[in-house]
Order: C-alpha cells, then sequence, then structure tokens
C-alpha cells in the first residue's frame, strides 16, 4: 500500500526556446537537476498545489507579477513529480514528531498549500514527471526516479 504524493520544482524563468531544448530530451534534464539524495519532504496530495508552487504561483493559482511579461528572464519552469510513498513515512500532524519539522522546516498547517510532510531520509518513488511553462503543460515522462525525501 502506497500514497501518491506530488512535489512542485520551480527551476526560474526560461524561454520558450530553452523550453523546447529541454523536452527534447527531458530524462536527460532531470537526471542533471534530480537530487535523489535529498528529493525534499514537502509534498501534497494536490497535484495543482504543486503545479502551483512549480509555475511560481500563490497558493490561489495566481501568478506572481514578476512574470506578467515575457521578458529577458522568461516565463517560469517547472516539474511537478508524482511519487509513491509507503504511509509509515508520512508524519502524522498532530504529534510530537511532525511539530519538530514544523518548526524546522518551515511547515504551515491548515494552509493553502495543502503540505504532506514525508519523513526526512525515506525512501520516494517517483513514475511520472510532468513539465510547465507558464500556464501550459509542455509535456509528461515516465520513468523510475528513486531517492530520499
Amino acid at each position: 500500500m502506497t500514497i501518491e504524493l506530488h512535489r512542485g520544482l520551480h527551476f526560474g524563468g526560461y524561454s520558450h526556446e530553452e523550453v523546447h531544448g529541454i523536452m527534447k530530451d527531458p530524462h536527460r534534464f532531470l537526471n542533471e537537476n534530480l537530487n535523489r539524495r535529498q528529493m525534499g519532504i514537502h509534498w501534497t496530495q494536490s497535484h495543482e498545489s504543486a503545479y502551483n508552487f512549480a509555475t511560481d504561483r500563490d497558493p490561489e493559482g495566481w501568478a506572481h507579477e514578476s512574470y506578467g511579461d515575457e521578458g529577458d528572464e522568461g516565463e517560469p519552469f517547472g516539474v511537478v513529480m508524482s511519487a509513491r510513498v509507503h504511509p509509515r513515512h508520512v508524519l502524522e500532524p498532530g504529534t510530537e514528531e511532525h511539530s519538530n519539522y514544523a518548526m524546522m522546516n518551515a511547515i504551515l498547517e491548515d494552509h493553502p498549500e495543502q503540505e504532506t510532510t514525508v519523513r526526512g531520509g525515506a525512501r520516494v518513488h517517483s513514475r511520472q514527471m510532468h513539465f510547465y511553462h507558464g500556464s501550459e503543460h509542455v509535456g509528461s515522462v515516465e520513468g523510475r526516479w528513486s531517492g530520499l525525501a
């Protein structure tokens, strides 16, 4: 039994040309930019919340004003990882362990980001990555990216 979780990764502003180049070989981009030794403890059960983070949006889905026009920096480029995690690795809100993580790792309870916290060092198994440029979905890839939270 596993739980499906999502994590948004924001890579900054990219031009359409840069994104086109990445999408020619998305596995290479992931292998070069995904830190498997520290895939992160901040996850969510909401794909939309992960998308908002990956595309530099606030929790309500509004784009930040710095990307209003296509300028020199380009538009936000991000990836949403969809992963499976064993339930024993998910911290239970209200426990002392969760409170300790919250104080050390900026975990906001009852926040619109709907965070699900994965215990540091737990195994995370991602099988699908979704790429976004601005608000546009530019592709998805499947594979095996296992690492530690």
